[in-house]
């Protein structure tokens, strides 16, 4: 009797879901992160797309090309696409690492970018952003704008200074929560001190800035609207900082030490600007032409 009954079917498991990927690299890789909520933001996109209770693994090379050419359709630049790729690809590999999917998917590559200049902000267009946000009543905007540009740190890292951050009399700022999770301290310019000295709070627990990322973003997006220069994001503010250094001679360790890139290499871009220690390279060769 017990050999002509059937076996009962194994139960199997549920399917691994969007939304559990999500929470799951929440929690192990973008919790406590400078750059975790801008991640979390292009995961959302995801469950906005396919549902959240889509199998993470039902999510092909196919649906991921279709998601990406409707972002570009819709006016998002090749890097805001290939984000929001990296972060389907971050779920699928945490997913992968704690047993809830089998293999990870085969997602297509990322998009090329367009090999242009890296766009610097000048003096004259600083000041313009800055009137401009002064001018709309956006005071705070304008201080936050002048202390990205002359910090060169990551906004998310300026958004997170709290009052016992800073000390005035130093004239310093310390970065906890970084992209590599180092802290570090930088020296502050005068300009630096002068638009964040009135926002420091009077705790020392308490942020320096009441702005968060959204309302900043949605600022600069209608300040260079305004100004006719849509080819500025924030991140050039960083950039700029970071090119005016490597263009006045300063070491490149000493440059990725103030702006907290994470090796010498992430560094590089900017060593094109770094000629003024060339100069003996055009003396040997103009010493060498002159004798022939």
């Amino acid at each position: 009797a017990l050999q002509a009954t059937p076996a009962a079917p194994r139960p199997q498991a549920a399917a691994f879901t969007l939304a559990e990927a999500l929470e799951l690299s929440r929690e192990v890789r973008w919790k406590d992160t400078a750059g975790g909520r801008a991640a979390l933001i292009n995961a959302q996109k995801w469950i906005k797309r396919f549902g959240s209770k889509h199998p993470l693994e039902d999510i092909k090379a196919v649906d991921v090309n279709q998601f990406r050419q409707s972002l570009l359709q819709a006016g998002s630049q090749p890097s805001t696409v290939n984000h929001v790729t990296s972060a389907l690809r971050a779920m699928a590999t945490d997913a992968l690492t704690y047993g809830h999917i089998q293999e990870r998917p085969g997602y297509p590559p990322q998009l090329r970018m367009a090999n242009v200049k890296d766009r610097v902000l000048s003096e004259k267009e600083i000041q313009a952003f800055a009137a401009w946000f002064e001018t709309t009543g956006r005071t705070e905007c304008a201080d936050l704008f002048v202390f990205l540009c002359e910090a060169g740190c990551r906004v998310s890292e300026a958004l997170g200074l709290r009052g016992e951050d800073i000390d005035l009399q130093k004239g310093t700022a310390t970065f906890w929560r970084t992209k590599n999770r180092k802290p570090r301290t930088i020296p502050l310019t005068a300009r630096a001190i002068d638009a964040l000295a009135g926002h420091v709070p009077p705790r020392p627990a308490y942020r320096i800035w009441t702005l968060n990322y959204g309302s900043f973003r949605t600022a600069f997006d209608n300040a260079r609207l305004a100004l006719g220069v849509p080819d500025i994001t924030i991140h050039t503010c960083r950039h700029t900082v970071c090119s005016r250094l490597a263009a006045g001679g300063v070491p490149l360790a000493q440059l990725t030490k103030f702006s907290g890139h994470t090796t010498l290499a992430a560094a590089q871009r900017y060593l094109h600007l770094q000629v003024g220690d060339l100069d003996s390279c055009l003396a040997v060769l103009s010493s060498a032409s002159a004798a022939e």
